[in-house]
């Protein structure tokens, strides 16, 4: 019996030292405070739904969402150094996943973060980046409509080969560059 006991409490000693590494590599990358409610980074949690919008034709997974004062945060994290301003791709995405938290949990954020290795961005949510989304996604809509009924074939852009090398499509893309 003493050795069932030793060995639970053993068990809940690494379950506990575990759950401390967490929280100080949470609090390292600058997430904010509050409960997080969706998680794609951490190696071993429970793969997170891909967020969707019928209505935006939209999807995507963002890197986390808090709950921060009853409104939610996506973070989104990227690897490399951060710009003086953050990259207009980068808040594109962002305000991306700001419009589908709306669309999917009815709550609009107010902002959200952009968490570089050595600096943070609070981008906040207006009605104007909102708008500027929704005309991005109408003329993607609209292009892809014209090139279904034109029949034309898409062709993936390789301008840049580094991102053709490390792309996740790579496996399954037919016009990929070889590595050399």
């Amino acid at each position: 019996m003493n050795q069932w006991l030793w060995i639970g409490g053993l068990l809940g000693a690494v379950a506990l030292f575990l759950w401390i590494l967490l929280e100080q590599q949470r609090r390292r990358m600058g997430m904010p405070g509050g409960k997080q409610v969706y998680d794609d980074l951490t190696p071993f949690a429970k793969e997170p739904q891909v967020l969707f919008s019928e209505r935006y034709h939209l999807s995507g997974k963002p890197d986390a969402i808090f709950e921060d004062a009853n409104r939610l945060v996506p973070v989104e994290i990227k690897s490399g150094k951060a710009p003086r301003q953050p990259y207009p791709a980068h808040v594109t995405q962002l305000m991306a996943y700001c419009l589908l938290i709306e669309a999917v949990y009815e709550r609009r954020p107010s902002y959200g973060l952009l968490r570089y290795r050595d600096k943070d961005f609070k981008i906040s949510y207006t009605i104007e980046r909102e708008n500027r989304i929704k005309r991005l996604i109408e003329a993607a809509l609209n292009d892809a409509d014209a090139i279904h009924k034109n029949k034309e074939e898409l062709h993936r852009s390789h301008n840049i080969p580094r991102r053709c090398m490390v792309c996740g499509y790579r496996e399954r893309c037919d016009e990929k560059i070889e590595a050399e």
